[in-house]
């Protein structure tokens, strides 16, 4: 069983913003509540209750049956009952490049974490694709929104900020 769960680089916050990272310096993505020039996306958490961030890429062991996915999004974020799968890219990337390489990742990791855990646990399930250069993101068509639902049974966002 792959167990998304058992990462133990797992970090949680209280603030009412914090920001999604990733540095070739350690192994996994992380939370960071304070250097915000170092955000890849904001995360905007208006309640200030505790959110829980799990990095995936990089730290997520799969078992055997997954051979052939090697690649997953940034990480999830938890909170009561609800399941959010983000992706934060910082690269200057073409527009339609990024919404495929990012969904793919999400679709990845969603795919994963349906098979070995019971997503109708989670009431709120969704996914965002947030771009740190990319604050002007055009608007993507229903139709690609529309798939990934059909595809995933998530929602999908893309966004340059992440509402929780």
């Amino acid at each position: 069983m792959t167990d998304f769960f058992k990462i133990t680089c797992h970090s949680t916050s209280l603030a009412d913003k914090f920001g999604l990272c990733e540095n070739a310096s350690k192994p996994c993505s992380y939370l960071e509540e304070n250097q915000d020039d170092t955000w890849l996306t904001t995360v905007l958490n208006p309640d200030k209750t505790e959110r829980r961030f799990i990095p995936v890429r990089n730290c997520l062991v799969v078992d055997a049956t997954y051979d052939n996915i090697t690649d997953f999004c940034t990480g999830i974020i938890i909170f009561t009952d609800n399941l959010v799968f983000t992706e934060v890219k910082n690269s200057d990337l073409g527009f339609k490049v990024w919404l495929r390489v990012g969904t793919v990742l999400l679709k990845n990791t969603i795919k994963v974490f349906k098979n070995n855990h019971n997503i109708e646990n989670y009431q709120t399930r969704v996914a965002y694709l947030a771009h740190r250069k990319k604050r002007l993101v055009p608007t993507v068509n229903n139709a690609l929104k529309n798939k990934f639902v059909k595809e995933t049974g998530i929602q999908l966002y893309i966004s340059h900020e992440v509402s929780v």
